[in-house]
């Protein structure tokens, strides 16, 4: 209805969870690897410190399984939610946190974990008072992630990158 539209306040706990797509890339020092797409999600639970400001904490995965083997990357971060307009759902997110990957091909498996960013952008579309449709975009990357061969430390790094796009439920 067009009054949920309007009913923007944002006020006291929130829940979000979102599915879509994503695609997974690594940077690193002798590795020749093509960007893959598969399926991401997040679940980010916060409160409101002011009306066009919300800090949670979100966990977020992307994950393909294909011929035997599993490549997956998932990322543990505090994340802000900026509204430059209280009235309006459109929002900024900034996110600092923890960053892993994992490429198991079920014989060996190369993995690194670091410091990690998101930088995303999305859109809270009220369909009722306390519930909202939110279209997003999350890209995520990890600095300085130090790369293990069978728990055995490579001495190199091995960065992930994540653009997630996808649809999200948010509870205010």
């Amino acid at each position: 209805p067009l009054s949920a539209q309007s009913a923007n306040a944002r006020q006291g706990f929130y829940a979000s969870f979102g599915v879509g797509g994503g695609s997974a890339g690594v940077s690193c020092e002798g590795c020749d690897m093509d960007r893959e797409t598969s399926t991401s999600m997040f679940v980010n639970l916060g409160g409101t410190v002011r009306p066009n400001l919300l800090v949670g904490g979100e966990i977020s995965g992307w994950m393909k399984s294909e011929n035997g083997g599993d490549f997956m990357v998932s990322s543990f971060m505090a994340v802000a939610h900026y509204y430059p307009s209280v009235r309006q759902g459109f929002f900024l997110s900034g996110g600092l946190g923890f960053t892993t990957t994992s490429i198991d091909d079920g014989v060996d498996e190369l993995s690194s974990a670091g410091v990690g960013i998101q930088l995303g952008a999305g859109y809270d579309w009220r369909v009722s008072s306390n519930f909202s449709l939110t279209p997003y975009a999350h890209y995520v990357r990890a600095f300085g992630a130090g790369a293990k061969m069978n728990d055995l430390d490579l001495e190199e790094s091995m960065n992930p990158d994540v653009l997630q796009i996808g649809l999200g439920f948010t509870w205010h």
